[in-house]
């Protein structure tokens, strides 16, 4: 294992009511074509997942928009069981809820997480698609979002 942990932050994951709008306001503010929104409807995906390490069914509407090396990634809950979204939502209304983070070894930094507190809120996919919330907003303020070490080259992170 090298001794760089952190390889980079591709993501930063935001809660908002109408992911569609936010986005097309993001591109609008800062002169990007409305054609480089990525959306996804997760009532399309049957990934499976646990929230608090229960199976859970949730959905949620995502619309991404990637520039300068970085995924803005706008989240809106749709329906189903209660998310981190959703939680983080009713909690706090919309804001950024998660940075999304390249590392050297997906388990070696969750691992490394626990050993400091971190609680995991979302595991989801599978061997090749994994990922996985892990919140540690007590110790530092901040929910990281971790690829799989498979999905992490598969996206070219």
């Amino acid at each position: 294992m090298s001794n760089k942990r952190l390889k980079k932050v591709f993501q930063l994951g935001i809660v908002v009511a109408d992911a569609k709008s936010a986005a097309e306001n993001f591109c609008q503010l800062f002169d990007l074509p409305l054609t480089s929104i990525q959306y996804a409807d997760t009532h399309q995906s049957h990934i499976p997942m646990k929230y608090k390490g229960r199976s859970t069914t949730s959905y949620n509407l995502i619309a991404i928009v990637p520039t300068e090396g970085i995924e803005f990634e706008f989240i809106q809950y749709v329906d189903g069981d209660t998310n981190s979204q959703k939680e983080y939502f009713d909690q706090c209304g919309a804001g950024i809820q998660h940075i999304g983070i390249a590392t050297d070894d997906y388990t070696a930094t969750i691992n490394r997480m626990q050993q400091i507190g971190a609680e995991t809120l979302i595991e989801g996919g599978n061997e090749t698609m994994g990922y996985c919330y892990m919140d540690l907003r007590s110790q530092m303020g901040l929910i990281f979002e971790l690829y799989s070490d498979q999905l992490t080259k598969i996206k070219g992170l």
